[in-house]
């Protein structure tokens, strides 16, 4: 996981998230307002859709900022080897994968694997799923060598708990919102501070940033609330 973040200062703890339409279109201005304040960036889905998203994702392959596409694959095994290792062609560095896919479906995308490595993106709001999601990562680890393990999950802050109960993953959590910011479509939320003191290791923040007219003053926020945590 650490070798193209290092969860250390406040924002290397951070994954700006970034999944609406607008927001696509704004992202080269994103990169420029944020500068050396945002070291990676986590790309929706409609990124894929976007005409200009392989542009965009060499942009910013160019100024070494690292970047995660959540597509959340949902694949026959053979279909996920292809699909997860033409991500990693693309220059990606994380791609998501769908744990509920199944263990010979994590196995291949496990196999996938180079540098670039994958993320389990766990169902929100579900305990009862994303425990048989999580089970499914364990048994494809059983049949993985340990350079190839899913060693990564995803998931809202309501999880963090149950998902370092289950194994020893490394979680990106999302839900992240400062107080007074709309909750959206999550089925809990937390502010940064609390999602890294209940085991977050890194944060995937999006509308607590991008939804604020300032978004360089709702980042700072955000970087500070992480600062509290020793």
């Amino acid at each position: 996981m650490t070798e193209f973040l290092e969860s250390g200062r406040p924002e290397e703890k951070l994954f700006l998230t970034v999944d609406f339409d607008g927001d696509f279109l704004e992202l080269r201005f994103l990169a420029e307002d944020f500068k050396d304040k945002v070291h990676a960036v986590k790309l929706g889905q409609g990124f894929l859709l976007d005409q200009m998203a392989h542009g965009l994702q060499r942009k910013l392959h160019s100024r070494g900022t690292v970047t995660y596409l959540d597509a959340k694959y949902h694949e026959d095994p053979d279909q996920m080897d292809y699909v997860v290792r033409k991500s990693f062609e693309l220059g990606y560095r994380y791609v998501s994968v769908a744990p509920s896919a199944g263990s010979a479906a994590l196995v291949a995308a496990g196999l996938a694997q180079t540098k670039s490595r994958v993320v389990g993106a766990l169902s929100s709001g579900d305990a009862d799923l994303s425990s048989i999601e999580i089970r499914n990562m364990r048994s494809a680890n059983n049949d993985l060598d340990e350079g190839n393990k899913l060693d990564i999950v995803m998931c809202n802050v309501s999880g963090i708990t149950r998902v370092k109960e289950l194994g020893d993953f490394t979680v990106i959590a999302t839900g992240i919102r400062m107080p007074g910011d709309d909750i959206c479509d999550q089925p809990a939320v937390a502010t940064p501070a609390e999602a890294l003191e209940r085991g977050a290791d890194f944060l995937a923040v999006g509308r607590a940033v991008t939804g604020h007219k300032n978004r360089v003053e709702a980042l700072d926020r955000i970087l500070e609330n992480i600062a509290t945590v020793r």
